[in-house]
Formats: C-alpha cells, sequence, structure tokens
C-alpha cells in the first residue's frame, strides 16, 4: 500500500510542477483517501493556491496543521492566503508562526516584512528582511524589498545599495531593474533611469508603467 501511494504522490507531484494543478488535486486527493498525511495536505493546499482556489487552500493548511501542527510551511501558506485577501495582521500572525517552527525560514521572514509594509510599519519590514538576508544573502527578493522600503523613507541611498544589491546577486532579477529606474527618474538621473527601465522591458516586455 505505501507503494502505492508512494507513486501517486510523485505522480502528483510531476503534475503540479507541470502547471496541472486539477490534474494534481486528483491525485493528492486519492492518496489522502488511502492514507491521510500532513505533507500531502500541505501539497493539495499549494496546487488549491495556485489556482487561487483560497478557501479550498486554506482548509488544506489547516488539515495539515492537525496532523502535524510543528509543520512550518503550512503556516506560511496560510499567511500568504490571508495577505491575499488584504488581512495583513492575520497574515502576520501566521507568518510568526512559521518562524517559530523554523527560525531560518527565508520565505517566511521576507513575507512577515511584506506584510509590515502594507501595514506601514517601516522599521518592522527592514528588520524583517534583513532577518531574511541573513539566513539566504544569495536571495535578491529581500534586498529589493529593502530597496522599496528605503525608497518610500525617501532613504535614496539605501534604497540604491539595496537595489544594485538585488540585481548583483541575481542578474535576472526583473523588479530590481524597475525600482532603479523609477528611482532614478526621482533623482532626476534620466539617461540612468531609461538603461534600467530597459533592462526591466527586456524581462517584462508588457510593464505598461514603464
Amino acid at each position: 500500500m505505501d507503494k502505492d501511494i508512494e507513486i501517486i504522490n510523485q505522480m502528483a507531484l510531476g503534475l503540479a510542477n507541470q502547471g496541472k494543478f486539477e490534474e494534481a488535486i486528483v491525485n493528492f486527493k486519492k492518496s489522502l483517501g488511502i492514507k491521510p498525511d500532513g505533507t500531502v495536505y500541505y501539497l493539495l493546499g499549494l496546487s488549491y493556491q495556485r489556482l487561487k482556489k483560497l478557501d479550498e487552500a486554506e482548509k488544506s493548511f489547516k488539515q495539515a496543521l492537525m496532523m502535524n501542527e510543528n509543520m512550518p510551511q503550512p503556516y506560511n501558506g496560510l499567511g500568504l492566503i490571508f495577505f491575499e485577501r488584504g488581512d495583513y495582521q492575520k497574515a502576520s500572525e501566521y507568518y510568526k508562526l512559521a518562524i517559530s517552527n523554523n527560525p531560518f525560514d527565508f520565505a517566511a521572514y521576507n513575507n512577515l516584512g511584506n506584510a509590515y509594509k502594507k501595514m506601514n510599519r517601516a522599521g518592522d519590514a527592514i528588520k524583517s528582511y534583513l532577518k531574511a538576508v541573513k539566513i539566504a544573502p544569495q536571495k535578491a527578493e529581500p534586498y529589493n524589498n529593502l530597496g522599496t522600503v528605503y525608497f518610500q523613507k525617501e532613504d535614496f541611498k539605501k534604497s540604491l545599495k539595496y537595489l544594485k544589491k538585488a540585481i548583483e546577486v541575481n542578474p535576472d532579477y526583473a523588479m530590481a531593474y524597475f525600482h532603479l529606474g523609477v528611482l532614478n527618474r526621482r533623482l532626476n538621473k534620466f539617461n540612468e533611469a531609461k538603461k534600467y527601465l530597459l533592462k526591466h522591458l527586456s524581462f517584462n516586455p508588457k510593464h505598461a508603467e514603464c
């Protein structure tokens, strides 16, 4: 039986990786019908989340936690759901639970920073992003996020520093080029702004804001 479940789960994961989430869901449910498992409930929730079926995703993540309350991933998933619903306070609470179960969860710290930013708590956002940077210095996203927070604070020197660091660690991180373009335009450095915005458009040609 365990071998059968393993085959079903591998099939479901393969389908999810191909973006075939509806088919993946069918297989995850089949596996859970044979043997309930917290990790499989979490993966089911992820598939629902990709389809924007947030209520179903929430139920699946909570089922995962009923089976193993120490799993950090479902808390992070729940945080993302409440963030998308605009409940940033609730999202932050779930991100903190993810961190309490895994203090080295880069994504949870980064997501917590995003929630704080939405709540206009710039200082707390910066602290969370810096924690993410410390855990995963090779990731561009928290550097980019730090750059945007400092831009909002009109600390353009630090904004420039972190946005440049984002493209240093990942030259293909498109949004950092966009934000560098916006920053340089704000500083009246129009040639620099044009350079960065054109680079961003090479990654995202349909981005109308440029």
